[in-house]
């Protein structure tokens, strides 16, 4: 599985989680397809998040980035990795993205 940087994703119901990193790229444009590899955690299990979603964003000075996030509350809190590609599969750089614990019914 891999998700495309398309437009802003569309916005989540129910309880949501938000987390997100940006990973700067050189020689990025707004045209770029980036994808995101399946993302893993490295906890014992290997879990992994279905639900991604990357958008290509400005960072200042001409520069853009690829922002990867997921709101999906199911997946369980940890440290997250893969890789950033293009649409050929040509890598583009390393993605960590750590997930915090969610909230719970009534629970922090």
């Amino acid at each position: 599985m891999t998700a495309r940087a398309t437009g802003s994703p569309a916005a989540p119901s129910g309880p949501t989680r938000g987390e997100s990193t940006t990973v700067p790229l050189p020689d990025l444009t707004p045209d770029t397809a980036v994808e995101c590899s399946r993302l893993v955690s490295i906890e014992a299990g290997s879990a992994t998040i279905p639900d991604v979603s990357v958008t290509v964003e400005p960072l200042g000075g001409g520069d853009y980035g690829a922002r990867v996030g997921t709101t999906d509350t199911t997946v369980p809190a940890g440290l997250y990795v893969g890789a950033l590609q293009t649409s050929d599969g040509r890598v583009l750089a390393p993605v960590q993205l750590c997930l915090a614990p969610t909230e719970q019914a009534g629970r922090p």
